[in-house]
């Protein structure tokens, strides 16, 4: 097979960062500059019209010749968008079928690598490096002068931008040699992921716009009144620090200014004779001022400002037909889960508390209207509304509706099933055919000794064995029990919490034994270099050297991978713990990380759950239901109204692989509307 590496440099109007890829190419002002090919040996360079039509020309005589060939990029959606969008029609070239593209980006990302070029050559430890000096040359070519319209261009700039262009390509050409490539299924799930992103998925444009202009007045009003409420000390809501200051003039001192803690501050009564508070997070309970508690509702309400989120609907929807592309990054986590892109789907904010679908409905309504009066009048601050309405204003084209369904606590089956709790794993059957209680009653049970059957559907033991599932599963302790019960509101005294961990524990033994048995085997494997098993029955793991990797082998087949580990002490614990290089979650950097058991688990657990979810979307996709968003374990569809299956939505989303036998995977019937939500 013929492998070709290639990279264009190109100039817009168009914003890549913030618009996307799809965008980009498809925007009227969008050109490319030059080419570079590398094949085998062989490197080439293309500058102007007349060599771009050149290569066009050859690529048609490579697909009329039937011989088999692949183009490798860094980033490969760019570089296919732009044939398709850019080089077809202003340069004649054919058209290249979407399978005939590799990415080299995504093959970094799913062995926990840096995905920017110049963060994966060092990382592999290559000697070339990306050419940071032609970087700079090519953000001053790629974008016009914003006061005379123009491109800064000349042959000099032409001839430097062309050899930047051919080093990426050598580096990439480079890295590729030191990571291995998707196997079939990865590929088959990317290839799906890049349909998925070419569809889109259409905003509701005339409510986007008048969103926006709501959410402006109101932020101007709610500046006007800190203002006034402050005398001057503090003049825009974003001023934090100044907040603060502020604050402790007022005899109120904190350290934190999150939003959900706020919630609860203001929640309270003010009491004059009160010393000055002292807060280490201000979801503490207190009695504040009242110019204190109104400058922090106003603090509130603005951290709940959607305007950029607006903004880019806006500017990333496609003209033509009010569709965002390219909206999920394939492998952009560790474990193989998508990441946002563009509007950031994944982490839009959830309703106000005892807001219904009707009521967004009702809202959407009156923003489409421009009825701002009535819309606060009968649903509260304007910008609490718009956040309300953000799932809304995406939207299910013409004569089609969205389906949409989840797994049901997909993690909490996920790790009894790795672990062989057959005993946990008849709970969750039990439940499912509504034969038993379910898993927090059970878990409540444990911790307060007491029979499942007095365990009510709305009492606070049953809320205590709901928390401590979400938050032990994974080794979380005292510490992540306390912190979970503090994300509803609810603040656990301190010897409840100590006892419902061990109480949970206590009952959950195989799942305990198998954060300690994939430590262990993790370990092992980097020490010995011989391959070793975690787990019971289907859900087993196997950890093993391969080259600078430590691999974990899922039931699935496919591999999770931790570069460069190493062994050192544990400094607070004692004992041996596995460190590793890998992208750091907040950060990006490619820096040494520490883990554990419950952490290896997770790793384990999420993984498989994103490789049930694949199967999934794939026998969505063959049932006939297209897909446009998957958000963790959700898959949203975009299905002809005349095609619509509740049934067989159903089915397509627990058919299970052969590899997951015995997880009892659930999923409730999906809900089908022409708005998106959650």
């Amino acid at each position: 097979m013929i492998v070709l590496h290639l990279d264009f440099e190109s100039r817009s109007h168009a914003d890549l960062i913030n618009w996307g890829a799809h965008r980009y190419a498809m925007h009227p002002t969008t050109e490319i500059l030059c080419a570079a090919i590398v094949v085998g040996k062989q490197r080439e360079e293309f500058t102007g019209d007349a060599e771009l039509r050149a290569l066009g020309d050859r690529f048609r005589r490579l697909l009329d010749s039937g011989r088999e060939f692949m183009i490798r990029a860094h980033n490969a959606t760019f570089e296919r968008l732009m044939c398709w969008y850019v080089a077809e029609a202003r340069y004649g070239w054919p058209h290249i079928p979407i399978d005939l593209f590799e990415c080299s980006a995504v093959e970094a990302l799913r062995a926990n690598l840096p995905q920017a070029l110049e963060r994966l050559a060092p990382a592999v430890g290559l000697s070339i490096e990306k050419d940071m000096e032609g970087n700079a040359l090519m953000k001053k070519m790629c974008k016009p002068d914003k006061k005379t319209g123009e491109y800064p261009d000349g042959p000099d700039e032409r001839a430097r931008l062309s050899a930047y262009c051919m080093t990426d390509v050598d580096v990439e050409v480079a890295a590729s040699h030191r990571i291995a490539r998707l196997s079939r299924s990865e590929r088959d799930d990317w290839l799906l992921d890049q349909k998925i992103n070419d569809r889109g998925i259409r905003i509701d444009r005339p409510v986007v716009r008048n969103a926006l202009a709501m959410a402006d007045e109101a932020m101007k009003k709610a500046t006007r009144r800190l203002q006034e409420v402050t005398r001057g000390e503090v003049q825009t809501p974003n001023q934090v620090q100044r907040l603060k200051n502020w604050m402790a003039k007022r005899g109120v001192v904190v350290d934190s200014m999150r939003a959900p803690g706020m919630a609860q501050l203001i929640a309270d009564d003010y009491d004059d004779d009160a010393d000055d508070l002292i807060l280490t997070d201000v979801s503490d309970a207190m009695f504040l001022p009242p110019d204190v508690k109104e400058a922090l509702e106003i603090r509130l309400e603005v951290a709940k400002a959607s305007t950029k989120k607006l903004c880019r609907m806006l500017e990333a929807a496609d003209p033509a037909d009010d569709r965002i592309r390219g909206m999920m990054q394939f492998h952009g986590a560790h474990t193989g889960r998508p990441t946002g892109r563009i509007v950031q789907v994944l982490n839009l904010p959830r309703t106000r508390k005892g807001v219904k679908q009707a009521q967004v409905l009702a809202m959407l309504d009156l923003i489409r209207r421009g009825d701002a009066k009535t819309l606060e009048a009968e649903h509260g601050p304007i910008l609490h509304c718009i956040a309300d309405c953000l799932r809304g204003m995406l939207i299910a084209a013409d004569w089609h509706l969205f389906m949409d369904g989840d797994f049901s606590n997909i993690e909490g089956r996920g790790v009894a099933w790795h672990a062989g709790f057959t005993s946990k794993l008849d709970v969750f059957r039990r439940a499912d055919a509504k034969q038993g209680p379910g898993v927090y009653e059970m878990a409540a049970a444990a911790v307060y000794g007491i029979p499942v059957e007095a365990v009510d559907e709305d009492s606070f033991e049953r809320f205590i064995g709901k928390t401590a599932e979400l938050a032990c599963g994974y080794q979380g302790g005292v510490g992540a029990f306390s912190a979970m019960a503090n994300t509803f509101g609810v603040e656990i005294d301190p010897a409840l919490a100590e006892r419902t961990v061990a109480g949970w524990r206590e009952a959950n033994k195989p799942i305990v034994n198998l954060w300690y048995r994939v430590q262990e085997a993790a370990i092992e494997a980097v020490i010995s270099g011989h391959s070793r098993t975690a787990g019971v029955g289907p859900g087993q793991v196997e950890y093993s050297m391969d080259g600078s990797f430590l691999i974990c082998r899922l039931p699935s087949g496919r591999a999770l991978h931790y570069p460069y580990p190493e062994i050192h002490e544990n400094p607070k614990f004692g004992g041996p713990q596995l460190t590793f290089k890998g992208r750091h979650p907040k950060t990006k950097q490619f820096v040494r990380l520490q883990t554990y058991g419950g952490r290896l688990v997770e790793n384990a657990v999420q993984a498989s759950s994103n490789d049930i979810m694949r199967q999934a979307m794939k026998n969505l996709e063959a049932a006939g239901f297209p897909l446009v968003l998957q958000i963790y374990d959700e898959a949203l569809c975009e299905v002809p109204i005349e095609s619509i299956d509740p049934v067989a939505y159903r089915q397509a989303m627990t058919d299970l692989p052969p590899w997951a036998a015995g997880f009892p995977l659930a999923a409730g019937s999906p809900w089908t509307g022409r708005e998106f939500r959650k």
